[in-house]
């Protein structure tokens, strides 16, 4: 369902929006816990209500003491108490110069997540986290939330990732194999591993950090194994591993079969959610892989 155009956003909406009754809604919104309702439905209702920019409700008054020149970030490896890796550092490194050139400053989130309920900024981007840290994360705060590197199966949120299936294309087209193995980052997104599964020619997808990779990585006939991130290949190049094809934000790269991953334009088009999240433009595409062309 698309927000109502030229009309303000009533109750009725929210409710057709989250598939619930009237009462539901009026009942999360007023905070009566004597009615039983589950903490789902309440968490659809309440980001509905924040999506479709319903007023009067008690997420507007929130809302109102958003401080729009801030945009938070957390990532997956703060939930182990991980330092980010070269993949990752680049990533953020490129959206802080976006970001700034705009006007606008970024939070770190941490290894630790603070009260976030309480946290005002212009949005929330969150990285390479399953659905249901994602969803635990998105429920403490009803700023609007963002995924990136990551798929998430609902239409109330906003996910930007790397469109795999068109890159791996790309390198098909540009260095002539068929058959591939996939080696990446870990990878939490279940969706979006499902969604490289089906590129025609997949033979496998490994986690840079398993143990026994050099084993795993057997090449048969006109095979090439497709790595995501420099620091990953030049790993894997260091346990002899061959037949490497690197995605790749390092435009210097030593390797000569590279393909550019898309970081400015997925960068942009991150920032385009966040302010269409922000001005609760629900009829913008919520499901945004970034390709080269």
């Amino acid at each position: 369902m698309e927000k109502p155009k030229n009309k303000k956003v009533t109750i009725h909406d929210v409710a057709a929006f989250c598939g619930v009754s009237i009462a539901t809604v009026s009942y999360v919104l007023n905070g009566h816990e004597e009615e039983k309702i589950s903490p789902q439905t309440k968490e659809k209702v309440l980001h509905a209500a924040n999506f479709l920019d319903y007023k009067p409700n008690p997420i507007a008054s929130a809302l109102a003491g958003a401080t729009p020149s801030t945009v938070a970030f957390f990532a997956s490896g703060y939930l182990q108490n991980q330092k980010l890796k070269e993949y990752d550092i680049v990533f953020l490194h490129r959206l802080y110069e976006k970001l700034s050139a705009k006007g606008l400053s970024l939070l770190l989130l941490g290894s630790k997540l603070t009260d976030i309920t309480s946290l005002s900024t212009q949005a929330i981007i969150l990285m390479n986290l399953n659905e249901e840290t994602f969803h635990q994360i998105a429920a403490k705060s009803f700023m609007p939330v963002l995924a990136v590197d990551s798929i998430v199966v609902d239409p109330i949120f906003f996910h930007v990732y790397d469109d795999y299936p068109s890159l791996i294309a790309e390198a098909k087209a540009k260095f002539g194999f068929s058959d591939f193995l996939f080696v990446s980052p870990v990878m939490n997104s279940l969706p979006l591993k499902a969604k490289i599964a089906t590129i025609d020619g997949f033979k496998g997808h490994f986690d840079i950090d398993e143990k026994g990779l050099k084993k795993k990585l057997k090449l048969g006939k006109g095979q090439r194994i497709v790595v995501v991130g420099e620091e990953n290949a030049r790993k894997l190049k260091e346990l002899g591993i061959r037949g490497l094809v690197v995605l790749s934000y390092d435009s210097r790269s030593s390797f000569k079969r590279k393909v550019a991953l898309p970081l400015d334009k997925k960068i942009d088009s991150l920032l385009n959610a966040v302010t269409w999240a922000a001005a609760r433009m629900s009829e913008k595409p919520h499901d945004i892989p970034v390709a080269n062309s």
